[in-house]
């Protein structure tokens, strides 16, 4: 779980949805992570 430590210290998991918390987790993991993936093996930049 390497996102937990970019969450604030004063996060309150009370009102904080487990089942949206994972989900979101999940698509920061997987999602994002092909996507970062996809734009750094491109030998052209795409912003400049």
């Amino acid at each position: 779980l390497q996102a937990l430590h970019m969450l604030p210290q004063t996060v309150d998991w009370s009102s904080f949805p487990p089942q949206q918390y994972l989900l979101t987790l999940g698509f920061k993991n997987k999602e994002d992570g092909k996507f970062l993936e996809k734009i750094s093996s491109r030998k052209l930049p795409i912003f400049t």
